[in-house]
């Protein structure tokens, strides 16, 4: 076992200085005076380190970057006092391949071992992101030992997502309402499956009555309308809520478990719903439970002025909670809300409903029929991080 000898006989070793060496070196590999032979060459623990630096200066994919920064804090499982160089990936001739032996860290003081990555990419030395041994070693998906890099974000839909609320609720008490102020309207399943096509129960109606005609006894003037639209859906949510908060609906199969992997990593947990704000809450509170609602971001109803499928709601969730919208990951259930997150620049898990089994998700990262308990558990957390890491190596 060979321990980091450079430590102790050469003390701390500048990462500015480190750079600037590793540059003269990769000057003479690109000038032909190193051996253009395919065979590993055997050098000294301090050079493996510098030639490490060597890999972190060209352009290199950001996983092996990342190996190459955790094997600077390493030691071999061997016997012999040689490392192996990497050898030069011929394909390519400003690449070398990555380290070829398994790499350990032996060394208390790893953290403070780091090199410079991206030099050679903005055409200086010692320029480029300081990437620190310790970091690469807790991120790095290479390893076994590496964690998967979870979402920072956790963006769920509600209607269809969190509870399977269309055919058996919102369809209730739109039609509820009706019956209620003598509209002569009733939706059946079919018809509200289409209805469905458009984000929102406000615009919905409205697009009816521009297709049907207007009830007789609605106002007459746009802005009326309005008000007339408004108030309609104020009491169909009214007449839902009553539904949720004696349970009538229950959680779809996985959602609190989820939700519970998520809360319990600290990944940020918000619902994004094109829905009621009154709604969704009572939504989360009733049937997640007034502990899980306390952590979870609600962002619905009229809280962004376009809906679904416009990204509007989940680019503010992402700005909102602070986090970049390729780290976030959603999962939804329809198609418009699959493009809404799509071009928000996220991942999106689709969870079918009974409305949209037939829709097209082509454009999905992941199709489900639910997100599943055990024993028959669809996907976690770790599968919503491996969507984040496959977008960075694709």
């Amino acid at each position: 076992m060979i321990v980091l000898e450079w430590w102790r006989r050469w003390g701390e070793i500048r990462p500015a200085a480190w750079a600037d060496n590793a540059h003269h070196e990769f000057s003479r590999y690109q000038s032909g005076r190193f051996s253009s032979q395919p065979r590993p060459r055997k050098i000294t623990t301090l050079n493996v380190l510098r030639r490490l630096a060597v890999v972190g200066r060209v352009s290199f994919p950001p996983g092996l970057a990342m190996a190459a920064a955790s094997a600077a804090a390493a030691t071999a499982s061997t016997p012999s006092s040689t490392l192996l160089l990497p050898k030069r990936d011929r394909s390519s001739p400003s690449r070398f391949a990555p380290p070829t032996l398994p790499l350990r860290s032996t060394h208390g003081s790893a953290s403070a071992i780091h090199f410079r990555v991206g030099a050679e990419r903005l055409g200086h030395p010692g320029a480029g992101v300081v990437c620190s041994a310790a970091a690469a070693a807790s991120s790095s998906p290479s390893s076994p030992s590496f964690g998967v890099a979870l979402p920072a974000a956790l963006l769920f839909d509600c209607d269809g997502v969190l509870v399977d609320t269309e055919k058996d609720g919102h369809r209730i008490s739109f039609n509820e309402t009706f019956a209620e102020k003598e509209l002569g309207v009733t939706w059946d399943e079919d018809l509200y499956g289409e209805l469905l096509k458009i984000g929102g129960g406000k615009e919905r109606m409205t697009a009816y009555f521009n297709k049907t005609g207007w009830p007789a006894n609605a106002p007459k003037t746009e802005e009326e309308r309005k008000s007339f639209i408004a108030s309609l859906h104020k009491r169909k949510t009214e007449l839902f809520m009553v539904l949720i908060e004696k349970k009538l609906l229950p959680l779809r199969p996985g959602v609190a478990r989820l939700i519970d992997e998520a809360l319990g990593k600290e990944i940020k947990v918000a619902v994004c719903s094109t829905s009621n704000e009154k709604a969704v809450s009572a939504i989360v509170s009733y049937l997640l439970g007034p502990d899980r609602a306390e952590k979870i971001s609600i962002f619905a109803g009229d809280v962004v002025p376009k809906k679904k499928p416009d990204p509007a709601i989940y680019l503010l969730a992402a700005s909102t909670l602070g986090v970049e919208p390729s780290s976030c990951v959603v999962v939804e259930d329809s198609a418009i809300g699959l493009s809404a997150a799509k071009s928000a620049g996220m991942k999106c898990i689709i969870t079918k409903s009974g409305y949209t089994a037939e829709e097209d998700f082509l454009n999905a990262d992941a199709v489900f029929d639910c997100i599943g308990d055990p024993p028959e558990i669809r996907f976690d957390l770790d599968f919503c991080g491996k969507l984040l890491q496959k977008q960075y190596v694709s």
